[in-house]
């Protein structure tokens, strides 16, 4: 069984402006999803069909004066310097985490973490990511995603249109080797760029990015 994209994540220092400005391009307002405890963020979700989805994340005002000095530097730290949004990352789905839990076409990857939300409704949502290490290639690496026993984002959040595609450009070839094995994303050998297009209720939409920072530092 092939992994399959799962979904993107923009960045963007407010999230209030992040829902207004994303609801004035597509004409979906995402819905708030809740904070990311330990991480510094919060987020709001839109589908992009059955299986992918679109997460906004920004620094949440709320955890700023409860971070412990371990927590200084954090991802919603870094989110706040942005001064506007930008793709940040993407995910692949897999259910099949520890057995790539080591090394991936040459990647070194780390092992599966735990991870966990709780939602608005109350529902709290668990899920493993794993990442990869030790390359340059920030954000055009995916990281991988287990939602485990969870409803998938997709079915559960605001429609905002349905996916067209997904192409990744870029020079490592141990990339294209990922890719290959994901449904849903396209890989192009060439100077690096990331370019998500969907069909909205106002149109077409198009996402184009030639640098993205990735989760991790």
């Amino acid at each position: 069984m092939m992994n399959q994209l799962d979904h993107i994540v923009i960045a963007h220092p407010d999230l209030d402006l992040a829902i207004e400005a994303f609801a004035d391009l597509t004409g979906c307002r995402p819905a708030y999803g809740g904070p990311h405890l330990g991480g510094g963020t919060h987020n709001a979700l839109a589908s992009l069909g059955d299986s992918v989805y679109l997460e906004l994340i920004s620094p949440d005002p709320a955890q700023i004066h409860e971070q412990s000095p371990q927590q200084v530097g954090n991802l919603g730290q870094r989110i706040a310097t942005l001064k506007e949004n930008q793709v940040l990352a993407w995910a692949i789905r897999s259910g099949i985490l520890d057995q790539m839990a080591g090394n991936l076409h040459g990647f070194e990857t780390a092992m599966p973490f735990d991870m966990s939300r709780k939602q608005p409704d109350g529902l709290m949502l668990n899920w493993q990511l794993m990442n990869l290490r030790h390359h340059d290639l920030k954000g055009f690496a995916p990281f991988f995603i287990d939602w485990l026993a969870c409803p998938h984002p997709a079915g559960a959040n605001p429609v905002a249109g349905e996916f067209v595609s997904l192409t990744i450009t870029h020079t490592d070839p141990r990339l294209g080797k990922v890719i290959s094995e994901t449904e849903g994303v396209d890989f192009v050998q060439g100077a690096p760029d990331f370019s998500l297009e969907f069909e909205s209720p106002r149109g077409s939409v198009v996402l184009s990015q030639q640098a993205l920072e990735g989760f991790w530092p």
